[in-house]
């Protein structure tokens, strides 16, 4: 996948950058569009993970997966905490 997370960040997670950025490695349209497909799975991969943990052991049971309520939660709280997580992600 030309436009993959590996080609935002650097081997130990934290950011790429060069003279132009992030846009020297993502130069066109698709390997942008690939780039966010990735980053909307991961995200919705984590949260689910998260979610999941945190319901009761019954529930998950019967539903083989958390209640996307939960899972939005989740997502909801980390939109509204992003600079934070640039922060923890440039190891800061």
């Amino acid at each position: 996948m030309a436009g993959s997370f590996g080609h935002m960040t650097n081997d130990d997670g934290t950011p790429y950058d060069s003279t132009y950025g992030n846009g020297s490695m993502l130069e066109n349209g698709g390997d942008v569009t690939e780039a966010l497909e990735e980053c909307y799975g991961m995200i919705w991969w984590l949260a689910e993970a998260l979610a999941y943990r945190d319901e009761n052991p019954a529930t998950r049971q019967a539903l083989g997966r958390a209640p996307r309520d939960r899972t939005l939660a989740y997502i909801e709280t980390a939109s509204a905490s992003h600079l934070e997580g640039v922060r923890i992600g440039k190891g800061g």
